[in-house]
């Protein structure tokens, strides 16, 4: 399997309110492809961070995380820009659809925006349907009679990396 990232003595500090606070201490980590992994800890324990980090949500001064072998920290904007356009995906716990759009139509939002060709994109939209298993659900949207649920609704923001794997 391919290396993805690997996280080398990653330590992380923050400050709220005047106060200096340790979110990650020493955290080694590799994921390949093909990984699951899970983050559990207590509330504050760097779980959020970590993510944030490894995603480019938020910025590392070292050389510590590297993704695909490049070290992030020394990425430039362009770069980056990339990677979370292309390669990284979140689900938020709140997501971020639009919810006067069909799951179909939420999922075909982004490929517009890339500049997809209207066939190429009816086919990435189904195939993103059918790897996620919410085929049944293309037409729906939230404020319609039939409503989808928040779980359901949160796959589709995932796509991205879905498409990648």
């Amino acid at each position: 399997m391919t290396l993805l990232y690997e996280v080398k003595d990653l330590s992380f500090n923050y400050q709220l309110e005047g106060v200096q606070f340790q979110a990650l201490k020493k955290v080694n980590l590799k994921v390949s492809s093909g990984d699951v992994m899970t983050f559990a800890g207590p509330s504050g324990s760097g779980k959020s961070t970590l993510l944030n980090l490894m995603g480019l949500m938020e910025e590392t001064a070292n050389d510590t995380i590297f993704y695909h072998g490049k070290c992030m920290g020394r990425l430039d904007d362009a770069e980056k820009n990339t990677i979370r356009r292309f390669d990284i995906g979140f689900i938020f716990q709140s997501f971020h659809l639009f919810p006067v759009l069909t799951t179909y139509e939420n999922i075909e939002f982004f490929l517009i925006r890339q500049g997809v060709e209207e066939i190429k994109r009816r086919e990435l939209v189904h195939e993103s349907m059918e790897v996620l298993g919410i085929t049944d659900l293309q037409h729906k949207r939230p404020l319609s009679s039939q409503v989808v649920s928040a779980n359901e609704w949160q796959l589709p923001e995932h796509w991205p990396n879905v498409l990648k794997l």
